[in-house]
């Protein structure tokens, strides 16, 4: 309000009364629609903010996930390491019978 105020002082010397009052209430219904506009948009998109919950939750997920992915990588190695033995054993036998 103090802003209007000292907005209307500065334009009423150089337009007049009237004009500025008109300037200064086109210039606060203009600051009444941005805000609107921005609590719109903050309510629109506050939804897709992430909380501190949001995160603890994502890092639990991404802790068992990794828990996950070592079991696999764990049972792709002894499948690995079966089926090169097997393989090394099929060649022992093969130069055998040759």
């Amino acid at each position: 309000m103090i802003a209007s105020i000292d907005l209307f002082e500065a334009l009423k010397t150089r337009f007049g009364e009237a004009e500025a009052k008109v300037i200064v209430r086109e210039i606060e219904k203009i600051e009444e629609t941005v805000a609107k506009k921005v609590d719109r948009v903050f309510e629109e998109s506050k939804n897709q903010l992430s909380t501190k919950e949001d995160v603890y939750v994502l890092k639990q997920d991404i802790l068992k996930l990794q828990v996950e992915i070592e079991k696999g990588f764990r049972e792709n190695l002894k499948w690995t390491v079966g089926v090169v033995m097997g393989c090394a054993g099929l060649v022992v036998t093969l130069i055998k019978f040759l």
